[in-house]
């Protein structure tokens, strides 16, 4: 069971699980499997275990999922609109600050810098920001 978890994992790397590289498809975990009335008692224990297992796993998903959708709504602002003239600090996420420097050392936020422009029914804002950035 642990190989073919390692083998069905996709890798963050190439994007792509060592079954699906080696054998073009990715096989199923749970391809119908039923424990049958005349199985041996051993191999019928460890298919309702494997598909408790399964069932568990998914609920845990789903519980995880639904918390952090709370979480992520929980902390929604609805009020934080901004108008012209405004001072706001910008994300550096896709800013390109300094070559050859780590981005995990530079700073998160920069400025303050001046909203020419504010349309928060589409939150498009335009701000003033230095000619080198």
């Amino acid at each position: 069971m642990v190989e073919f978890t390692l083998n069905s994992a996709i890798s963050s790397l190439s994007g792509f699980a060592p079954f699906e590289l080696n054998h073009r498809y990715t096989p199923s975990v749970n391809p119908g499997i039923m424990p049958e009335p005349c199985a041996v008692p051993s191999v019928r224990h460890f298919i309702e275990c494997t598909l408790q297992n399964l069932a568990d796993v998914h609920n845990t998903i789903i519980e995880s999922q639904v918390c952090q959708m709370h979480n992520a709504n929980h902390h929604q602002h609805e009020g934080d609109t901004f108008v012209a003239g405004n001072l706001v600090f910008v994300s550096t996420v896709d800013l390109f600050l300094l070559k050859g420097c780590t981005h995990k050392l530079l700073p998160k936020f920069v400025g303050p810098f001046k909203i020419l422009d504010a349309q928060p029914s589409t939150p498009t804002y335009r701000v003033e920001l230095l000619a080198q950035l």
